[in-house]
């Protein structure tokens, strides 16, 4: 047992924002600090230029563990690369490090991309790819509001960005544990993407839960309790 809390530093998904954290950093135990990293949501930011951001919320001489959300998993494989002092692991939830689409669907996608945000997202795209068929309408209202929030010019860069990522190397350079989240009814990121992951760090571990791409939001305490498990695996808990 040991008594130092534990930084968690919490990378978000393509909004950028963190406010999709909520439920989540609820349902964490009192010796797991959150730390929250935001990016911008009126810049058009490169993973290159992303990365100095997540580099600088990195806890001075404490212990931390990175979790990452789907479009920030490329960021937390690069900064794990680094080997940056006190980190003890990664979690990748939905998380990919080349592009989750392929083929034609890639290509359609990446040409398009500012067309698929030039409206606000309609509830039943949300349900259907974001937060489940079943999700409470709080959730999906909320994660509507979130993304409106963003500029529509960013959130296509993004999708650009996550749709042209490369990780491998870098994940080849990640020697620290790393927990998978990977959602069993994701239609966005599937199974593939964890393979490919395991295939260059042979040791990852996968955790699935019953729940669609935004694990966290629409799942948070079976999620926490995958994560709080795996924390207590790598850093132990305080008495």
């Amino acid at each position: 047992m040991v008594e130092e809390r534990l930084t968690l530093l919490l990378l978000p998904g393509m909004d950028g924002t963190g406010e999709l954290f909520a439920e989540f950093v609820r349902s964490l135990p009192g010796w797991i600090e959150p730390r929250l990293v935001v990016y911008p949501r009126d810049r058009k930011l490169s993973y290159d230029q992303l990365l100095p951001i997540v580099a600088s919320a990195v806890p001075a001489n404490k212990t931390f563990v990175v979790l990452a959300e789907s479009f920030s998993t490329p960021l937390a494989v690069r900064l794990a690369a680094e080997k940056p002092n006190g980190l003890l692991a990664l979690v990748l939830c939905a998380g990919f490090v080349s592009p989750p689409s392929r083929g034609v669907l890639r290509r359609v996608a990446i040409i398009l991309a500012p067309l698929l945000f030039a409206f606000r997202l309609p509830e039943s795209i949300c349900q259907h790819f974001l937060v489940g068929d079943s999700a409470p309408k709080s959730l999906v209202d909320g994660v509507r509001a979130t993304i409106s929030s963003v500029s529509v010019g960013v959130l296509a860069h993004r999708l650009r960005s996550v749709l042209s990522c490369t990780g491998k190397r870098e994940l080849c350079a990640v020697s620290i544990p790393l927990l998978y989240l990977l959602g069993l009814e994701d239609r966005l990121v599937h199974r593939f993407s964890f393979d490919e992951i395991q295939q260059a760090k042979p040791d990852a571990r996968l955790a699935s839960v019953e729940a669609p791409h935004l694990i966290l939001q629409a799942k948070p305490r079976e999620a926490s309790e995958v994560v709080i498990r795996f924390l207590q695996q790598v850093h132990g808990e305080p008495s």
